[in-house]
């Protein structure tokens, strides 16, 4: 347990205020957080608590620091980092205010435009140390999954040079990440107008590029000294429309003796399309760096150190803070913590990652005062050492009631094997695997007591009952003696649950690559050309969770997926078998690579229709023929039609027909004659007979020849 004395107040915005904190040993940090008013209001809650999340895990020397979340009496609160020096919105504010500031420094043979608002040497380590930072975002992976990060709110507001000319990119408030639970809603304008591209005011889908476009904007304004757009920056709607336009003047029809290194480097990166940006915040930086050694530009704190002269002094001459003006902020330092936030009666502490010799069990278990609920759903990983913390958070837990949400199999293992290991706690829901006999879909669930009410659980795939994929005694302690307090919190923690599978199709981005996953079948047919709009690069898309499409289906889908030109290659894991018949008679102007062929069919082995699947390779274009499909349950080779057959069963013989067949029907490959007929014999009988004729005929003409 860290105790925080917060005092003076910072900085405020329009969600959080910054105060200054200290430490018993005297070390300060900045303590941020919700105003007042937004304390009690659960979506400015949950943004707070998606910037915790995410925050902790940052760790770059070129990213401010957050040392923990934390939650107390007066709301959600992240300590941070205390930065001392000037945001680059307010730099640029006094540069134009101060014409006489030299504006290219360190290289004499550069003669000095009147472009600049900042130094250029300063102005290329402001922005390439920044794309670094943004660069480590992009590429941070938590627990070996990638969060594909985008900041979304990349501007001089957000950028910070400290008074040791250290650069500082802030605030991941609105941030956006793939991970689960990780994301701000889709479809809002997140962000400030003059810097967002042009992608970003769609409110679709985006990725680090975007954050890219808004860093070129804000090099563009500290070496123009003004946007790169032909409107006024106090408007939005001529900003916007602009920004979609793409009206973008050239840094060298503003300033003369622009040079045509730099202006190459922010051009690429303002470019209208993502693809032809730097495709990385590390190929950003390099192509500044190289344009700084190109001019005899020196790079570094040495450059922007000068910009916050002003803030160094007034940072010397403050008064100390009295201790009697200083509050009491109690914060836990468990690493496991990611959230804290306060649920109806109940604290909820939201954990992920794992329970190990870090876990600080002690300090958490202290802290727990009244009803705790404890998301422990994010759990992956139970070590030897972090049983032993656990026992050490039981032991602090005192008389508090504590109750466990979400328990994956990591959790429910050790209470499996480990004597004592949920102490005076209780279960309130958990996951459980399923597995689908029909579909062969294997899916994870949150069940609630009792136990033996959950043993089937109907497939998020076909629909059917599908089965407990584990033993239900692992089950046990689900729900016994769960206080009714906790009814509210983990009815609202369900329904978030719930509103996060609701979601039909999935998309992320990552280094080019478009991953679109169909969580389950349709209610009705889809808009499949507004899924895919602005689709580019590599296209994933899972339809593993669709076998049963239908021909109509397959049809929209393949004129969607033609309309797109961007697209470079098209993979699919799982293709069912009325796409692959539409995609041969109509080929796609790229490449197209499946994995499975699948189809739902009935098994004359399983008795009841299961999900036939056969193995493919290589591009479709080079594909004939579907391969044999096999059940997915007895792996009986299939003949899919309208009466699917094993392969190998003998052939049936036709039965006799009682009546003569139609005339105009379309006669069988085979036929099996069983009878004679008058019809048979109109046309055999006098063949016969005229065969007999010359056979006595030649036999005839041989004798007379002989006899001569």
């Amino acid at each position: 347990m860290v105790a925080l004395a917060v005092g003076e107040r910072l900085a405020a915005g329009g969600m959080a205020e910054v105060f200054v904190g200290r430490a018993p040993d005297g070390e300060e940090f900045a303590v941020k957080r919700l105003h007042t008013r937004f304390s009690g209001e659960g979506e400015y809650r949950k943004m707070f608590a998606a910037e915790g999340r995410l925050a902790v895990l940052l760790r770059h020397p070129n990213l401010v620091r957050t040392f923990e979340a934390g939650f107390d009496g007066g709301g959600p609160f992240l300590r941070m980092e205390l930065l001392r020096g000037a945001d680059l919105r307010g730099i640029l504010t006094r540069g134009k205010r101060r014409p006489e500031v030299p504006t290219v420094a360190a290289n004499p043979a550069i003669p000095a435009p009147r472009w600049a608002t900042v130094p250029l040497d300063a102005a290329l380590t402001i922005v390439a140390d920044a794309a670094d930072a943004l660069h480590y975002a992009h590429e941070l992976i938590d627990q070996g999954e990638p969060l594909e990060l985008v900041h979304r709110d990349v501007s001089p507001h957000n950028i910070f040079v400290t008074i040791e000319g250290v650069v500082k990119v802030l605030d991941f408030g609105i941030a956006r990440t793939a991970h689960r639970g990780w994301e701000t809603q889709e479809g809002t304008l997140k962000g400030k107008v003059p810097y967002m591209a042009p992608e970003q005011l769609k409110a679709t889908t985006l990725d680090r590029r975007t954050d890219i476009y808004a860093l070129g904007v804000v090099l563009y304004e500290l070496t123009v000294g003004r946007l790169p757009y032909p409107v006024s920056q106090n408007s939005d709607v001529p900003l916007m429309l602009a920004i979609a336009r793409h009206d973008v003047v050239a840094p060298c029809e503003v300033a003369q003796g622009y040079p045509p290194e730099l202006e190459a480097v922010v051009l690429r990166a303002l470019a209208f399309r993502a693809t032809q940006r730097f495709a990385t915040g590390a190929e950003f930086a390099d192509a500044l760096r190289g344009v700084a050694m190109r001019l005899g530009l020196t790079l570094g704190p040495t450059a922007t150190r000068p910009l916050v002269e002003a803030e160094r002094s007034a940072f010397q001459n403050a008064v100390e803070l009295p201790a009697t003006d200083l509050q009491t902020v109690q914060a836990p330092t468990c690493r496991a913590i990611v959230a804290v936030e306060q649920l109806g009666p109940a604290t909820l502490f939201t954990l992920a990652g794992a329970i190990d010799e870090h876990f600080a069990g002690a300090s958490l278990g202290a802290a727990l005062r009244g009803p705790t609920v404890l998301d422990v759903s994010g759990i992956r990983r139970v070590t030897s050492y972090g049983v032993r913390e656990w026992f050490a958070f039981l032991g602090a837990l005192g008389d508090a009631p504590c109750t466990l949400f979400g328990c994956p199999d990591a959790v429910l293992s050790q209470i499996e094997m480990v004597r004592g290991f949920r102490g005076p706690t209780t279960v309130a829901a958990a996951e459980a695997p399923y597995h689908c006999d029909h579909c062969g879909h294997d899916f994870v669930a949150l069940v609630f007591p009792p136990p033996r009410a959950f043993a089937t659980r109907h497939c998020v795939s076909c629909g059917r009952d599908a089965k407990l994929d584990a033993d239900d005694t692992t089950y046990a302690p689900l729900g016994v003696d769960v206080p009714t307090v906790f009814e509210g919190p983990v009815g609202e923690l369900a329904r978030r649950r719930e509103e996060e599978e609701r979601a039909l199709v999935a998309k992320s981005v990552n280094d080019g690559r478009t991953t679109l996953l169909l969580r389950r079948p349709p209610a009705k047919p889809l808009r499949w050309h507004k899924l895919l709009d602005g689709v580019e690069g590599w296209l994933l898309l899972d339809l593993t969770a669709w076998p049963a499409l239908d021909d109509v289906e397959a049809t929209s889908l393949a004129k969607a997926l033609r309309t797109l030109g961007e697209v470079t290659r098209l993979e699919l894991p799982r293709l069912p078998l009325a796409l692959f018949q539409t995609l041969r008679r109509e080929r796609l102007p790229y490449p197209v690579v499946a994995k499975q062929v699948a189809q739902i069919a009935p098994c004359p082995a399983c008795g009841t229709p299961r999900v036939a699947v056969g193995a493919l390779s290589g591009e479709l274009s080079e594909l004939t023929t579907p391969p044999a499909l096999r059940c997915v349950q007895c792996a009986l080779v299939l003949v899919l039609g309208d009466d699917p057959r094993p392969a190998a069963a003998p052939p049936r013989v036709a039965p006799v027909p009682k009546s003569p067949p139609v005339r105009d029907a379309e006669p069988p490959v085979a036929v099996t004659v069983t009878a004679p007929n008058a019809a048979y014999l109109r046309y055999v009988v006098p063949l016969l007979l005229l065969a007999a004729a010359l056979a006595v005929g030649f036999a005839a003409a041989s004798l007379l020849t002989r006899t001569r």
